[in-house]
């Protein structure tokens, strides 16, 4: 015992300094990168009480697996008898990753506990949950300190847990950061004293390695403060790579299984794909600037990319249509074999319209091939461009969901598409003779379905109409120089151009004149109508809030008109990494005789068509 008491006493302090300072600082790293809700003094003491007793218990010289016995059946009787509780926990840490995650992906939606409880219940729940966690953590750390004097394992066992933290967009607390640090640095000198038989000169030279690994990061912490550090090209790139990895993964735990849409799945179901678009979170834009889409096509120039279209507004978001308005039976008029909307969607798609109808009217014109690469959007949709060529039958590993949006099959990532970028909308297009009676019976579909808007919004839109019919001049840029004013007149604009997109210009210059472009524009007040505040109060807002008001204005006036969420792309030499600050909102608008065409009505996104301004390198159609 006297010879334990002198040889081993010393080494075991000598891993008490390095295990300790590790617990502390690997818990109070997570919980702040995280912002976990758990009490920081009741954790920092239950890290410290159990590296000692594990300490004590590793170290002993003989019957250490009694006690090892008893630590394990005191844990097993923890986890039987406050199960309920530790479930609490895993539900409050789970919120808080998920949350942290949500604000610098735009994939990742914020989830919140469902049972109302007391703030101090989560907090001792959550707490509880870290102290059980750390108990195998503290036993493995001191088991490859003391007894088997490993600093590899001493590192592989803390150094996985931390990566969670590394992830978002934010630097981790420092002082917990470094504390940790200075543990592993430290604990590589634990090596050299299994080289030897003096593990008492060992042990000094790890406690003189702590001090010096210590005061090293101090110093390079005073001389780099945090708030000027600048990472390098390389960890820039590093970092994106492992948000993306990170951002797939977490997004394929989160998501289940989705509406089950037949079409070029292999077997494979659809991806969940988001129910609509909440607009009371829309407050100031935050961006991150990682990739989000990787696109390949031979096109130059701005493309949209379309993910999820809204058609019903109720106040504070965008909802699809509800499924049963898609159960209906076709009209008779339709003399289609379809017995349902659901079908006929199927077999002729109101998205490829534009397509069909230009590849009547102009068989010279070229179709391209579109590649897009889902990195780090929202996991359920697939983005793709306008004038789609490729049909449902010819889609491999995604589905459209009814006429809204185009939804991934689960597992596929990458999708390669058919699009005919030169075709446009104009009297001169002709419908092909299989398309008539079918584009006529989705016509009447979105005049009825499309012109929605709510009775108590009804007078309030309407009177922005006759501020424009009653003095034009002073609310359209430019007064009487302005296209639409002369439009509005009764003059020839010299336009050959559908009268629904005059309308839709007409909007967008109205609300360039009577409102404000503002990216940190904050939240709509709770009880405020998101539309009705936007026109009305704030005057101030980014996309979500014109598309949303253009939708309106124009359905007031009898327009087929709903919301479109999606990226812009900016094309040079044939790709495109789309960062998140990509994400946007616009307008998608039903022309007769033609289909859904994108208007652009954002101030800071004018001057060029949604889709258009590309120049091509076009395949030969087939």
């Amino acid at each position: 015992m006297k010879t334990w008491l002198k040889q081993g006493l010393l080494p075991a302090a000598a891993a008490g300094a390095l295990l300790l300072p590790a617990l502390w600082g690997l818990a109070f790293t997570l919980a702040a990168s995280f912002s976990l809700d758990v009490d920081r003094t009741v954790l920092g003491w239950g890290c410290l009480c159990l590296g000692l007793a594990f300490l004590v218990i590793v170290s002993l010289p003989r019957w250490r697996w009694i006690p090892l016995l008893a630590a394990a059946g005191t844990w097993g009787l923890v986890l039987w008898r406050c199960w309920d509780t530790l479930v609490l926990g895993e539900i409050s840490m789970r919120c808080s990753v998920v949350n942290t995650f949500a604000q610098y992906m735009g994939s990742v939606s914020t989830i919140h506990p469902i049972a109302e409880l007391p703030a101090h219940v989560w907090t001792a729940s959550a707490t509880l949950l870290a102290l059980v966690i750390a108990a195998p953590v503290a036993l493995l750390c001191a088991w490859a300190l003391v007894r088997l004097r490993s600093a590899a394992l001493f590192f592989w066992f803390t150094f996985p847990l931390l990566l969670p933290a590394l992830t978002p967009n934010t630097l981790p607390d420092l002082p917990p950061l470094l504390v940790l640090l200075c543990a592993w640095m430290a604990a590589w000198t634990v090596s050299l004293a299994v080289r030897g038989k003096d593990r008492t000169g060992g042990a000094l030279l790890t406690l003189l390695a702590l001090g010096c690994a210590g005061g090293l990061l101090l110093g390079v912490s005073r001389a780099l403060p945090a708030d000027s550090y600048q990472r390098p090209q390389w960890a820039d790139r590093a970092r994106e790579e492992l948000s993306n990895w990170a951002s797939r993964h977490l997004d394929r735990l989160l998501e289940g299984d989705g509406p089950g849409v037949g079409g070029g799945l292999n077997g494979s179901s659809l991806a969940d794909a988001d129910g609509g678009v909440d607009l009371s979170d829309a407050g100031p834009l935050r961006y991150t600037g990682r990739t989000v889409l990787k696109v390949e096509a031979d096109l130059t120039g701005r493309i949209y990319l379309r993910g999820f279209s809204g058609a019903v507004y109720e106040g504070n978001r965008w909802a699809p249509l509800p499924d049963g308005d898609y159960a209906q039976p076709l009209p008779a008029s339709a003399l289609v074999d379809s017995a349902s909307w659901e079908e006929e969607l199927q077999a002729r798609q109101p998205m490829n319209y534009p397509a069909w109808i230009d590849r009547e009217t102009h068989p010279e014109h070229q179709y391209v091939k579109f590649t897009v690469e889902n990195v780090g959007a929202d996991p359920g949709f697939v983005y793709y461009p306008y004038q789609i060529l490729t049909t449902p039958d010819q889609l491999g590993g995604a589905a459209f969901v009814h006429d809204a949006y185009l939804a991934r099959a689960e597992d596929v990532w990458t999708h390669t598409l058919y699009v005919m970028p030169e075709c446009g909308p104009g009297r001169e297009n002709t419908v092909p003779e299989s398309l008539q009676l079918p584009e006529l019976s989705y016509r009447a579909f979105a005049h009825n379905h499309y012109r929605d808007v709510p009775e108590e919004l009804r007078e309030p839109l309407w009177e922005h109409w006759v501020r424009i019919q009653s003095d034009p001049e002073h609310v359209l840029p430019g007064g009487r120089e302005n296209e639409h004013y002369q439009w509005l007149m009764g003059l020839s604009s010299g336009k050959n151009t559908p009268d629904d997109l005059e309308m839709a210009a007409l909007v967008a210059d109205y609300l360039s004149v009577c409102t404000e472009y503002d990216p940190d524009t904050p939240a709509t007040p709770e009880g405020e109508d998101f539309v009705t505040y936007f026109l009305t109060e704030s005057r101030r807002g980014y996309c979500m809030h014109y598309a949303s008001a253009a939708v309106l204005l124009l359905r007031s006036v009898g327009i087929p008109a709903r919301y479109v969420s999606g990226y812009v792309a900016d094309m040079r030499n044939g790709r495109a990494a789309v960062p998140d600050s990509n994400a946007h909102a616009w307008v998608e608008i039903y022309l007769n005789g033609y289909g859904w065409e994108p208007v652009e009505v954002t101030p800071a996104y004018l001057g060029g068509t949604p889709g258009r301004s590309v120049e091509s390198t076009p395949t030969p159609a087939p």
